[in-house]
């Protein structure tokens, strides 16, 4: 697992030789963005990023970004300017989850939960092809087929789905 503050998109070619071998936990159509805007209330780039490998073994239940200044009941402006102009990003692992661990922070958490996996799909991320904008689940017949330069691993159906990929129509 790697977390930090990049300074980069997703999609910069710095990152290429890394999503060989690892994916971004949290995708911006799906979880918004964790820098804080100079316009009030609203969010700008998701340069704050977990990435964990491609096979991970993590039991990983939710991941996402903390909507801090409303939290501490201040404008975007101020908590520039006295915290961060990142908001906190975070990843429950095992049977935690976010809402259940610390119920009060609840409203403040943007973007969506990943879904929790049980069985063999825990261990399989949905698999994409880059080029035709296709996924497959791990149930999928052809989920094994995608070579590895094609490849474009997500945690969710959901995450393909708001990248632009499609179901593959062989899938159950």
């Amino acid at each position: 697992m790697l977390a930090g503050d990049f300074n980069l998109d997703q999609q910069h070619q710095a990152w290429e030789p890394l999503k060989k071998y690892a994916k971004p936990l949290l995708n911006a159509p799906t979880h918004g963005a964790s820098t804080l805007s100079q316009t009030p209330g609203k969010f700008a780039n998701l340069y704050d990023n977990i990435w964990v490998e491609i096979d991970t073994h993590l039991a990983i239940k939710q991941a996402g970004v903390i909507n801090y200044p409303k939290l501490i009941g201040w404008d975007h402006t101020k908590s520039r300017k006295h915290v961060s102009d990142h908001a906190p990003i975070f990843m429950a692992l095992g049977n935690r989850q976010f809402n259940n661990a610390t119920a009060s922070l609840a409203p403040f958490v943007m973007g969506e939960t990943v879904p929790a996996r049980s069985g063999a799909q825990s261990q399989q991320a949905v698999r994409g092809h880059r080029t035709s904008k296709i996924f497959h689940r791990p149930d999928c017949p052809s989920y094994s087929r995608i070579s590895e330069q094609n490849r474009v691993s997500f945690i969710s159906a959901q995450a393909a789905l708001d990248a632009g990929f499609r179901l593959a129509r062989n899938c159950p």
